[in-house]
C-alpha cells in the first residue's frame, strides 16, 4: 500500500447498483443471451526494443497462463490493417454475435480522452492530435472524443472530429481557467464536481459549433473504492488545514508537529491540493465513463488518456483497479502526458521496459517513500497503466511520439483465444499472462478480465439503452439533456405492508427530435423508475416504454404541457428515494431525476 500527495471527492453512491439492473433487465422486450464466458480473446503486439511490430510468428511461439495455470490456445490469428473505404455512417459492431470476439479486426476505436489542464505547451498535445486524426488515422477507423462532461458519438467521418477538436484547441484554455476558478478552496472539497451553469455553457459552445461531431453530456461511471479515496481526500484535507492554523501559534505543542509532519507527507501547500485533487477527481471519473462508454463495443477498443501533467492515485490498489476494469472490457489505455518536464524523469515502469511487472512493482513501492516531486507518481500510473492493458504510454517527450507508437502498434498484431480451464464463474479477476518465445520481444496485451456470468441484452438497441441506462443509475447526479420532472407518492402502506408507490414522470417533449412518419411525430422512450429505501437498496421498479405517434395539435398541447407518463408499482420495503431514467434510443439522449418520499 502506499501514500500520495493527492486524494479525490467521488460522490455519493447512486440510487441504484448495476446489478439490480443486470437481474432487472430480463422484463424488457429485447431478447438476452447468458454472457458465461466461453471463450476468452487476448489481443495481443509483439514489438521489438524500438517498438516495431515482429511479424509472421506462429500459435507455438506463444504462451497463455490464467492465473498461473497454463491454457490450451485454440484459435490464431496474425492481421495487418490497410486504408478501406468506409461505408458512410457506419458505427462500431455491438457485442452480441455468437464467435464475433474471435472476428480478425477490420478497423481500429479510437475513443480521446481530453483530461483537465491545457493540451498544448510544451509537448504540442493538440497540434499531435490534430495530425493523428487528420493523417494517420485509417478512413474506416472509429474515433471519438470525451472532455469535461461531453462525448462525441463514434463515427468514421473524421473531419467532424476534427473541428471539434480545432474548437476544443481555441476555446478549451477560457473553459479551463473558469473552472480553476470554481474548484478553489476546501468549497471544492466538500462540494460537488459539477461545472457551473456559465461554465457550462461555454463546454456546450464547443461541442456544438458548425460542422463538429454529434455529441451529448454523458453521466459519469462509477469509480472503484469511491469511498476509501474520498476518506483519504478529507484525511489529508484535515492535515494540511490543521498544517496551516498551527503555523500561526506562538508556542508549538507536540500535537502540532504531528500536524506539520502530516502536511509534510502530503508534500503540496492546501491550494495546490484542492486544485491537483479536483483534476485528479475529473479525469479519473472521465476514465471510468469513457470505459464504460466503450464496454459493449465489440473488439479491442483505445482509449488514448491526453493530460497534462498525469494523474495521481493514492494508492498503487487503485492503479490495478483501473487497469482490471479497463481489461475486463477490452479496453486499452494509451496514455500520453504532454505538460513536459517538472521534477525528476520517472524510472521506467511501463512502456518498453524489460524488467518484469512484479519487478517493476517492487521497485514502484520502495520509490514512494523517498520520491521528491508527486509527479513522479502521476507518470508512473500513466505507464503502469498502459502496461497492464497492453497499451502505449508516452511521458515528458513530445506528444507526436507517443501517438506515432500509438499508431504503429495498433496497424497489427495477433488475436489468440482460448476456453479457461477454470469452469468456476465466481465473478472474479482472472490474472492472464502472455509470453512469446523471442529474446528481447516485449508482448502488449489485457492483463486479465472477471469470470462472471451475467445478463445482457442481444441487440444493438438493447445493448445501447442498457448502457446508457446503467451509467444514469449510478450517477448520483441528475442528467438533463431531456428534462424530466418528477412526482411520487406512496398509497395503502400498513404497519404489515409497504404499499405501492404511485409515480408521475414528465418529459419536456421540445428536447426530443420526434421524426415525422406518416404525418406524425414520433419517438420510442425507455421510462425506468427505481424505489430504493434508506440505505439505497431496491425495494420495487417499473421498466416501461412510450411509443408516440403524435399528430400537430397533440405535439402542440405537449409542448406546453409535456408528456406525463404515471406507474405504480408495488413496493418490497419501506421507500424513501425515487429515480426515473427517459432515454430517447433515436437522439441518443437521456434524462433522470430523483425525489425524496416524505
Amino acid at each position: 500500500m502506499r501514500s500520495r500527495a493527492t486524494g479525490a471527492l467521488v460522490g455519493a453512491c447512486a440510487l441504484v447498483a448495476l446489478t439490480t439492473l443486470v437481474q432487472a433487465f430480463p422484463q424488457q422486450p429485447p431478447a438476452t443471451f447468458r454472457s458465461r464466458i466461453s471463450v476468452v480473446p487476448v489481443d495481443v503486439r509483439v514489438v521489438d526494443a524500438d517498438g516495431k511490430p515482429i511479424a509472421n510468428l506462429k500459435a507455438e511461439d506463444f504462451t497463455i497462463l490464467e492465473d498461473g495455470r497454463p491454457q490450451e490456445i485454440r484459435h490464431f490469428s496474425e492481421y495487418a490493417l490497410a486504408a478501406a473505404q468506409p461505408e458512410p455512417g457506419a458505427t462500431p459492431a455491438f457485442r452480441g454475435q455468437p464467435g464475433a470476439e474471435l472476428a480478425i479486426p477490420t478497423q481500429r476505436v479510437f475513443l480521446v480522452v481530453l483530461g483537465r489542464g491545457r493540451m498544448d505547451d510544451p509537448s504540442k498535445g493538440m497540434e499531435a492530435l490534430l495530425r493523428f486524426v487528420r493523417d494517420q488515422l485509417l478512413p474506416q477507423d472509429q474515433v471519438a472524443v470525451l472532455a469535461w462532461n461531453r462525448a462525441t458519438r463514434f463515427t468514421n467521418d473524421h473531419p467532424k472530429i476534427l473541428a471539434t477538436l480545432e474548437r476544443f484547441q481555441k476555446l478549451h484554455r477560457e473553459v479551463e481557467a473558469l473552472l480553476a476558478q470554481q474548484f478553489s478552496g476546501l468549497g471544492a472539497i466538500y462540494g460537488g464536481t459539477e461545472p457551473s451553469a456559465a461554465v457550462q455553457k461555454k463546454i456546450d459552445e464547443i461541442f456544438g459549433g458548425p460542422g463538429v461531431a454529434p455529441s451529448k453530456k454523458v453521466a459519469p461511471a462509477p469509480v472503484a473504492s469511491a469511498g476509501r479515496l474520498a476518506t483519504d481526500t478529507r484525511r489529508d484535507t484535515e492535515s494540511l488545514v490543521n498544517a496551516e492554523i498551527v503555523s500561526t501559534h506562538m508556542i508549538s505543542s507536540p500535537f502540532d508537529e504531528t500536524s506539520k509532519l502530516d502536511a509534510e507527507r502530503i508534500g503540496v501547500s492546501l491550494d495546490e491540493y484542492v486544485d491537483s485533487t479536483v483534476r485528479r477527481s475529473q479525469d479519473l471519473t472521465n476514465l471510468y465513463t469513457g470505459i464504460e462508454y466503450m464496454r459493449y463495443l465489440e473488439g479491442e477498443k483505445h482509449l488514448v488518456y491526453i493530460t497534462q501533467a498525469g494523474i495521481v492515485l493514492p494508492r498503487v490498489e487503485d492503479d490495478l483497479g483501473l487497469a482490471a476494469v479497463a481489461n475486463d472490457a477490452r479496453v486499452v489505455l494509451d496514455t500520453i502526458q504532454v505538460g513536459g518536464i517538472a521534477g525528476p524523469a520517472p524510472m521506467s515502469v511501463a512502456g518498453l521496459g524489460s524488467a518484469s511487472l512484479q519487478a517493476q512493482l517492487d521497485n514502484y513501492g520502495k520509490s514512494i517513500a523517498t520520491a521528491p516531486s508527486s509527479q513522479m507518481f502521476a507518470l508512473q500510473t500513466l505507464k503502469l497503466v498502459s502496461q497492464l492493458t497492453g497499451g502505449v504510454s508516452s511521458v515528458q517527450s513530445y506528444a507526436t511520439t507517443g501517438f506515432d507508437h500509438i499508431d504503429q502498434a495498433t496497424r497489427s498484431g495477433y488475436l489468440l483465444g482460448y476456453y479457461p480451464a477454470n469452469s468456476n464463474w465466481d465473478g472474479k479477476y482472472r490474472r492472464i499472462q502472455v509470453k512469446v518465445n523471442r529474446p528481447g520481444a516485449q508482448v502488449l496485451f489485457r492483463h486479465g478480465y472477471y469470470g462472471r456470468d451475467q445478463l445482457m441484452p442481444l441487440d444493438r438497441k438493447a445493448f445501447i439503452t442498457f448502457n446508457r441506462i446503467s451509467a444514469a443509475a449510478y450517477n448520483d447526479r441528475e442528467v438533463h439533456d431531456i428534462p424530466v420532472k418528477l412526482r411520487a407518492v406512496v398509497t395503502g402502506a400498513t404497519p404489515d405492508l409497504p404499499g405501492e408507490m404511485v409515480v408521475e414522470v414528465t418529459v419536456d417533449v421540445s428536447r426530443l427530435p420526434l421524426p415525422v412518419e406518416n404525418g406524425r411525430r414520433t419517438a420510442s422512450l425507455a421510462i425506468d423508475i427505481f424505489c430504493g429505501d434508506e440505505k439505497e437498496k431496491v425495494v420495487g421498479e417499473a421498466w416501461d416504454k412510450a411509443e408516440l405517434r403524435l399528430l400537430d395539435v397533440t405535439y402542440r398541447r405537449l409542448l406546453e404541457t409535456g408528456l406525463t407518463h404515471t406507474a405504480r408499482i408495488r413496493l418490497k420495503g419501506s421507500a424513501r428515494y425515487v429515480k426515473a431514467i427517459v432515454y430517447d434510443y433515436a437522439a441518443d439522449a437521456l434524462g433522470s431525476a430523483v425525489v425524496t418520499v416524505k
